[in-house]
């Protein structure tokens, strides 16, 4: 579903080179822009708002957001965390968050049927996961005109970089926590990546 993920499948087995293609994920692009307007979520406008969508379990790597929150607090950002999704992981994420002592500025949505709005009417999509495909939710988010920041994982250059659509870390905690701090302290960027997501035409 991406040329990352192929590169891994063909240096796992070589002899399959040659059989192997990427394909890339396919989105309703106009279905999802419909979806996003059903819905006011009611961010404030004294906050930056960053989503994150998925399910709540180990490889999600949520317990990194939650401290990057915390870390952004300290630092002076006014950010919102807002985790769209449910799984295995809710009561302990939600434990965490009070160790962290960022309660104030999490909220748990659950599971949403139509998540579009959440990430339509958000800052920053931020993707945290120790490791991913390619997630339909990066696509998801460019086409809606939300600035994503992920984790390197295997189609973040392709997904990411090469379509200026965010900001790809190292994948690790102190990696996560500085580039959060450096893309909020330049509200300006943020602007510029959404702007460019608006106006840019989506190739899938």
């Amino acid at each position: 579903c991406s040329e990352g993920c192929r590169r891994a499948f063909v240096a796992a087995l070589p002899e399959l080179a040659d059989r192997c293609v990427t394909v890339r994920n396919c989105h309703r692009h106009d279905a999802i822009r419909v979806l996003a307007e059903e819905e006011e979520v009611g961010y404030d406008a004294e906050h930056i708002h960053a989503v994150t969508v998925a399910r709540l379990s180990r490889c999600k790597g949520l317990e990194r957001a939650l401290h990057a929150l915390a870390v952004a607090r300290q630092a002076g950002h006014p950010l919102m965390l807002h985790v769209v999704g449910d799984g295995p992981m809710r009561s302990s994420l939600k434990q965490v968050t009070e160790e962290l002592a960022v309660t104030d500025w999490v909220i748990f949505h659950g599971e949403k049927s139509n998540p579009y709005p959440y990430i339509k009417q958000a800052d920053l999509m931020l993707l945290t996961s120790y490791h991913e495909a390619a997630p339909m939710v990066i696509d998801e988010a460019r086409c809606l005109g939300v600035p994503i920041l992920s984790t390197e994982i295997s189609s973040a250059q392709e997904m990411i970089i090469d379509v200026q659509a965010g900001w790809v870390c190292d994948n690790n905690q102190a990696a996560i926590d500085e580039t959060l701090c450096r893309v909020l302290a330049d509200r300006d960027s943020l602007a510029v990546v959404k702007q460019r997501l608006l106006t840019t035409p989506m190739d899938n």
